[in-house]
């Protein structure tokens, strides 16, 4: 990370400055903190919190297709909150239809939270 390698920049050369102020001391172990916390939670949704305020930061979701019909999708999951979309029956003649079906009840859903 680019932020991570300009405060260790920076820490090397207070280091060569006896170490800075306490203050300057405090701020780079802080950031240095939210910089792991960051790193460990990019690859999950979660809510952590920064100074005053919640975040949450959640992985782009993606259509993954979970059961075929032959060559017809039948059952689909978003990959960020699990949850499931199903063909009616109706479309699962066709494949054109079973997949606009999919991509439809995909793109309207909202994602929710975990902790929600």
């Amino acid at each position: 990370m680019l932020a991570e390698s300009e405060i260790q920049k920076r820490q090397r050369e207070l280091s060569q400055d006896h170490g800075g102020t306490p203050e300057e001391s405090r701020a780079f172990s802080d950031a240095m903190h939210r910089l792991i916390l960051l790193r460990k939670n990019l690859s999950k949704k979660s809510w952590f919190q920064l100074g005053s305020g919640f975040y949450c930061i959640m992985p782009k979701r993606s259509l993954r297709v979970v059961k075929w019909l032959g060559t017809i999708p039948a059952v689909g999951v978003c990959t960020s909150c699990d949850r499931l979309f199903t063909v009616p029956l109706t479309t699962l003649k066709s494949v054109a239809d079973a997949q606009e079906s999919l991509r439809v009840q995909f793109a309207e859903h909202k994602c929710k939270s975990a902790q929600a």
